[in-house]
């Protein structure tokens, strides 16, 4: 009844401002107060806060503050940051290679967070994660479970290229990975995704790169005009997620949907994610076409309280260090996070249903 009640009107949005929540008119005309957002449960409702909206076109973001201690240590890198510090090494499982997995293995004196979502470029073929990981210090190999995101191309014998970080999937593309789990459905999206940019860009060279022969979903990455036009998102967008040294992930929307929440243990994790992570949020704001306006800041608050504290649908320990892999499923999201034993979220990805 929550999204029954409550009006989403919003001011008409501009790519540089806020935009202002209007209050919709009742029968009489006279406008009416919205119900209030659902509450957190009391070990969170004190804990999760969420900043003031931004908005560039079809994107509205709104940073997710953690008022608690962080769940893991300020030193906690991500995949992106330990590839670039060469303290992550990920490899093939042999020679003959495994499509739906990859070694990986941290080399550091710190935790590494590998997220869902994450693109892993190389070896023998492009891969996405499709489950997160905590690896702890000097881990040894870790088999990490990923789904390729490069039809056309299996380099028999060897290593293949050299591995390298991709970025973020799409939120389509994340969802598919992690919900259906599923290789098919993945190279199906990638090309659906693909295709989507073709209609996107401009020139004959941009829409011949986005059908790779190899299919690889870095095509709509790379791609220098799609680049230019997520470039300035987010010029627009990434200031306002880095405005408070508390930001630990974002709520998104595109026009009027809500469409996914993304948390992490720490600030400084979300620091060295964001990039990537709003960059990915551009690319599924230029492929969809909307002219609709973005929803008013109680339904984020309720999609965010819907994500974190949604009923446990299943529970297991992680493999790699002592967290559980948990799915919870609410009203409106189902969500995908790593928890610790005490039950603090280390990495929350969480789609709209």
């Amino acid at each position: 009844m929550f999204f029954l009640l409550l009006a989403c009107l919003v001011t008409e949005n501009h790519p540089t401002a806020q935009a202002e929540n209007v209050l919709p008119a009742g029968r009489d005309g006279v406008p009416v107060e919205p119900a209030p957002a659902p509450q957190l449960p009391a070990a969170l409702a004190d804990r999760y806060q969420l900043g003031p909206r931004a908005l560039h076109a079809k994107l509205a973001v709104w940073p997710v503050l953690d008022t608690g201690r962080p769940s893991l240590p300020a030193g906690a890198l991500s995949l992106a940051d330990g590839l670039s510090k060469k303290l992550v090494a990920i490899s093939e499982v042999d020679e003959g290679g495994s499509v739906p997995e990859l070694e990986v293995e941290n080399l550091g004196e710190v935790p590494v967070l590998l997220a869902a979502g994450d693109v892993v470029t190389g070896g023998k073929q492009d891969r996405i994660l499709t489950e997160s990981t905590l690896l702890p210090p000097k881990s040894g190999k870790v088999m990490v479970a990923v789904n390729c995101v490069e039809h056309g191309r299996w380099q028999q014998g060897g290593q293949g290229l050299a591995f390298g970080y991709g970025g973020k999937g799409e939120i389509d593309l994340r969802r598919t990975v992690e919900v259906e789990k599923n290789q098919s459905a993945t190279w199906a999206k990638v090309a659906e995704l693909n295709q989507e940019k073709r209609a996107k860009v401009s020139t004959a060279d941009a829409k011949a790169k986005l059908a790779p022969s190899t299919g690889t979903y870095m095509a709509s990455v790379r791609n220098e005009e799609l680049i230019g036009e997520a470039t300035r998102y987010l010029a627009t967008l990434g200031p306002a997620l880095d405005r408070d040294d508390r930001t630990v992930g974002h709520v998104a929307a595109i026009g009027d949907k809500l469409v996914a929440v993304e948390l992490y243990g720490s600030p400084g994790l979300y620091d060295s994610v964001r990039e990537p992570s709003l960059r990915s949020l551009a690319l599924d704001a230029i492929g969809t076409d909307t002219a609709a306006l973005a929803p008013a800041d109680p339904l984020a608050h309720a999609f965010l309280a819907d994500a974190v504290a949604g009923q446990v649908r299943s529970s297991e320990d992680a493999p790699a260090e002592a967290s559980l892999k948990v799915e919870t499923e609410g009203k409106s999201t189902n969500a995908y996070q790593l928890r610790s034993k005490d039950g603090d979220i280390l990495q929350l990805n969480a789609y709209a249903k």
